[in-house]
């Protein structure tokens, strides 16, 4: 279980960090580059409270070259069952960028989110972010 609570801490976690009331919580991924190969954006478990949030997926993009992009699929695993599957498609103007996900994890819960592309461009970056509220 993460309880990691406080100032100073690294923002960017696979984790869970609650805020010093303890009554809210967020975790920002990092960047990931696309690839074919799945990779671990969040691991964590919740307290003995649930906690209701939304998970922010970001889709792939190149920082310089705002047009390049591609399939970015991700997917929420809650004691290793899939409960949440969503795709962002950044190749096109039309497309969306992001893809939001609201949830309440029941107490006591390994949460995972991986991610995925349909292609390895390393200068194209996948994130995420989550921010809830214990309940």
């Amino acid at each position: 279980m993460t309880t990691t609570t406080g100032r100073g801490l690294a923002v960017t976690s696979p984790k869970l960090i609650f805020t010093d009331s303890g009554k809210h919580c967020y975790a920002y991924s990092g960047t990931f580059p696309a690839s074919t190969v799945s990779a671990e954006m969040f691991n964590f478990k919740t307290g003995n409270e649930a906690v209701k949030g939304e998970f922010t997926f970001n889709g792939q993009v190149r920082f310089i070259v705002g047009s390049a992009g591609g399939h970015s699929v991700f997917q929420i695993s809650f004691n290793d069952i899939v409960v949440h599957v969503s795709k962002c498609d950044t190749s096109g103007n039309d497309s969306p960028v992001q893809t939001f996900q609201k949830v309440i994890i029941p107490p006591l819960t390994t949460v995972v989110v991986d991610c995925i592309s349909g292609e390895d461009t390393a200068t194209e970056l996948i994130t995420s972010t989550f921010r809830g509220k214990v309940v």
